[in-house]
């Protein structure tokens, strides 16, 4: 079985701010090595997330995964 490339685009402004390595660590420690490529793409910049996520439709990223507030799914 192929393994799915996931990527988590995480807006360290957001909610996350003060919890970035307990939510990293818990990313690591529960997404399925076997089943799953994956990276941790967080933003720099204003509608750096919008961009993050046009380059993986390019790269063909299975799964994109939004980690933020109501302003990061928008």
């Amino acid at each position: 079985m192929n393994k799915q490339e996931v990527w988590f685009i995480i807006i360290p402004i957001s909610g996350t701010k003060n919890n970035i390595n307990a939510l990293t660590d818990y990313i690591a420690k529960y997404i399925s090595l076997e089943r799953y490529n994956y990276s941790l793409k967080f933003t720099e910049y204003k509608n750096h997330a919008y961009d993050i996520a046009n380059k993986a439709v390019e790269h063909s990223v299975d799964i994109i995964v939004a980690v933020g507030g109501d302003g990061t799914i928008n």
